[in-house]
């Protein structure tokens, strides 16, 4: 008997822009989206500039540099997961 697999398909990230920040900025809220809407989360890839919560960026006072932040969505069954990177200055 013949089995039927559902492939992982592609998805597509749409993760704004983040412009340049001072190191005293207040926080800021990120936006992502996925093409199949499924959930993203967020994790500062420089915790010493800058921490993520949920969407909420929280600047550290220290600086200058280079921030990143990675959006991911982990996919599930039908969707395969995918992740995409904003970096940005930080005065």
């Amino acid at each position: 008997m013949a089995k039927n697999f559902m492939w992982p398909n592609p998805q597509t990230i749409n993760f704004t822009a983040i412009t340049t920040k001072t190191k005293t900025a207040g926080n800021f809220t990120l936006t992502a989206t996925t093409s199949q809407s499924l959930p993203v989360t967020f994790t500062s890839d420089t915790p010493t500039l800058c921490t993520v919560a949920a969407a909420v960026v929280t600047m550290t006072g220290t600086g200058p540099g280079t921030a990143s932040i990675t959006a991911r969505s982990a996919g599930n069954s039908t969707f395969d997961p995918i992740a995409a990177t904003n970096t940005f200055s930080v005065t």
